[in-house]
């Protein structure tokens, strides 16, 4: 028996609508393409800013444990004995200018000094890339909180391991409060107390 080599106009027809996609099924593709996009986009923007304020977050804690660590170094270097010039380090809050750094706290005498506020005339500012920090104003603000001090300088101490916070003795804790200006809901919040501990939100 012989077989055709000619398909008839029907089975044409119909291996014609089984080889490609018609315009309704390209259509709803698309769109489902469009929305996933749309949605990944949106999770991407809000991924970028959480790390942006993680990041802005783990450098303040940073120059936070810098000070802190050299303080402790520059009385183990000492001997045990402290260094009668060099009373601590502490990181300044410059809120005109959203600059956060490092600086060694000077006297000439440390038993004596009473006022542990930033002074350019007495104190270091270290000049490493890692003992400064500089807030964009384009995207963060520092703002007040009611429930906590707002951190100015922070010095800490050793042997005694005190911690001296905007200037003296007497205030027990302080904060550093930041907000995105894009969306003023996204906030951190880095607080240190008089014992050296530093905390954060």
């Amino acid at each position: 028996m012989r077989t055709s080599i000619y398909l008839s106009s029907e089975t044409q027809v119909r291996s014609r609508r089984t080889a490609g996609f018609t315009l309704i099924e390209i259509l709803v593709t698309l769109g489902i393409l469009a929305v996933l996009s749309a949605v990944m986009i949106g999770y991407s923007a809000e991924t970028g800013r959480q790390t942006f304020m993680l990041l802005t977050r783990e450098q303040i804690i940073q120059l936070l444990n810098r000070a802190k660590a050299n303080s402790l170094a520059a009385y183990s270097s000492g001997n045990g004995v402290q260094n009668m010039t060099t009373c601590g380090y502490g990181v300044h809050v410059d809120r005109s200018s959203g600059t956060l750094f490092v600086f060694q706290s000077s006297s000439a005498d440390c038993n004596a000094r009473s006022d542990y506020s930033f002074s350019s005339s007495t104190d270091t500012v270290l000049s490493g890339s890692i003992d400064s920090y500089q807030i964009d104003p384009t995207k963060l603000q520092l703002i007040s909180n009611a429930t906590t001090t707002l951190l100015q300088d922070v010095v800490f101490t050793s042997p005694n391991e005190l911690t001296y916070i905007n200037g003296g003795d007497t205030v027990t804790a302080a904060g550093i409060k930041l907000e995105l200006v894009s969306d003023p809901n996204e906030k951190i919040e880095v607080d240190v107390n008089n014992a050296g501990q530093i905390s954060w939100q």
